[in-house]
């Protein structure tokens, strides 16, 4: 009986996988996930094209703590935060844009979008005469404004990236980016009162955001204001404890303070965490 029971058992699920067969239902889930994946990931780019007021580049270093090079990011973390997807993604990205324009004709908000996604891209020049075709699609608002800022930013372009912020400032005063990018272009233009009171209203809009005290501490630090330096870097650490650059710009005020044993334990630490971010970045 036992053994009948057993074999009416394997029939049954004998017959249900001819039924239902297994690859095709494995096919049919693995493009129903891919599906939401890929909604989910055009969703997370349009709000933070739109909305996000997260900011953490800065024009100090990001490497070992010297104050020299660029500072692309400021860490691993950040990449995520910032939906740091491969080329082949955003290409399809691209060509899924490229269509709606070749369907709708000339639309302000796709040109944005477009520009957003050529900025991630670092194809600033693409990304500018989007923002450009935008505008000249009535589609003119404190979003596209900041987001040509910031490419003109990017293209080394400060003058033109501060007009830019302005306006963008004009049409929306309540967004911390705006304040942070004119903060950094102040920075670079030496201007350092008006730069130090731009991050400070950005911290004031957005207290949660590292990136911004980093930005003060570097300014601090260059008008020999150690202690600030410190404080917001201690601050910028507490946020986000993988940023070298908070590290190194600390380091740097401790050498100023003739600490030479907490620069050095800065600088280690600052360059122990580039090097952990560009393994990350390799992947």
């Amino acid at each position: 009986m036992k053994s009948t029971v057993t074999k009416s058992i394997q029939i049954t699920t004998k017959n249900n996988r001819k039924k239902f067969p297994i690859p095709i239902s494995l096919a049919l889930c693995l493009l129903i996930v891919h599906s939401v994946l890929w909604f989910c990931c055009l969703a997370a780019i349009a709000t933070e094209s739109t909305d996000s007021d997260d900011n953490t580049k800065t024009p100090a270093a990001q490497n070992d703590g010297s104050g020299k090079g660029k500072n692309p990011e400021t860490g691993a973390a950040h990449k995520c935060k910032n939906h740091a997807l491969s080329a082949q993604q955003y290409q399809q990205i691209l060509e899924k844009l490229d269509n709606s324009l070749t369907e709708k004709g000339d639309s302000g908000e796709i040109y944005f979008r477009r520009a957003f996604i050529y900025k991630k891209m670092q194809k600033y020049k693409d990304a500018l005469s989007d923002c450009d075709a935008a505008i000249a699609c009535n589609f003119d608002n404190a979003r596209v404004r900041l987001l040509k800022g910031e490419v003109l930013f990017d293209l080394k372009r400060y003058r033109e990236a501060m007009v830019e912020t302005n306006k963008s400032l004009a049409l929306d005063d309540s967004k911390a980016r705006s304040y942070s990018l004119r903060a950094k272009i102040n920075e670079l233009l030496q201007c350092y009162d008006q730069a130090l009171q731009d991050i400070s209203r950005a911290i004031n809009l957005d207290t949660n955001n590292a990136g911004n005290y980093e930005i003060r501490a570097q300014i601090a630090y260059k008008v020999e204001e150690y202690e600030r330096c410190i404080q917001d870097a201690n601050t910028a650490i507490k946020l986000n404890p993988h940023s070298s650059n908070a590290y190194a710009i600390r380091s740097r005020a401790y050498e100023a303070k003739n600490d030479p044993k907490l620069a050095k334990q800065d600088k280690i630490k600052a360059r122990e965490l580039a090097r952990e971010y560009k393994k990350e970045d390799q992947f």
